[in-house]
């Protein structure tokens, strides 16, 4: 029983033994006469009590609800919103080495091994992940309004991700604009083979500088709920 609740109790049980006493005293003093009066200010009294007690539950109870659906966001933003990121990140990286192990072999020919439906494609992951960063830091917010916020420690590890995001997706986005140029007989650089090799390991590159601030991001806490400073609301 925490101490808000005994002083609650306390005042109460006071007030029902000062009510019995005084009921006592007008029965036996004045023959009664005031007996519905007294009635009615220990039952306002009584009344008044049971309010605030219910106020004071009632305050603890919302503490501890929005506790827990910080709680329950927070552990999504990590486990799922953060993996999800990562797993679309990869299909970047995914698509661009796919296409640089093919054109090895025909001294980085890209008419050979590409065509306009592999432009769109990779420029539509380029939107996925656009649209999942941007869930990350609205679910962020989201959750700062209950009062989680990252530790100063994880906000900058977290930006860090960010910024090689934005690195590695600018690269990927300049790179298969220019391929679709080049598809649709648009004047590019990507009919010298050098210029093809320095764009794929550009982003081979970026996508390992992703890597690695993903992975510090991950190791900082082994604990979700420790990437998180949870503050104390105000009901």
């Amino acid at each position: 029983m925490n101490k808000t609740n005994k002083i609650l109790i306390g005042s109460v049980s006071a007030l029902c033994i000062v009510g019995t006493l005084t009921l006592l005293k007008a029965l036996f003093n004045d023959g009664g006469k005031m007996l519905t009066d007294w009635i009615s200010a220990f039952s306002n009294a009584l009344m008044a009590g049971a309010a605030v007690y219910a106020a004071m539950n009632a305050k603890d109870w919302l503490r501890e609800r929005k506790d827990e659906d910080a709680y329950i966001l927070a552990k999504d933003i990590i486990f799922n919103d953060l993996h999800e990121f990562s797993n679309v990140v990869f299909e970047i990286y995914r698509h661009n080495m796919s296409l640089d192990v093919y054109t090895q072999f025909t001294d980085y020919n890209l008419d050979v091994h590409c065509n306009l439906d592999e432009c769109n494609r990779g420029l539509a992951i380029s939107m996925k992940g656009n649209a999942a960063i941007i869930g990350i830091q609205r679910n962020l917010r989201k959750l700062s309004s209950l009062g989680w916020n990252l530790t100063q420690k994880s906000s900058k590890s977290l930006d860090q991700i960010r910024l090689a995001y934005i690195q590695l997706n600018t690269n990927h986005k300049e790179f298969w604009t220019e391929v679709k140029a080049l598809k649709l007989k648009q004047k590019t650089s990507l009919d010298s083979p050098e210029y093809v090799k320095s764009k794929l390991s550009a982003l081979d590159a970026s996508y390992q500088e992703f890597s690695k601030c993903y992975k510090s991001f991950l190791s900082l806490h082994k604990n979700f709920d420790h990437y998180f400073d949870k503050s104390c609301i105000k009901i």
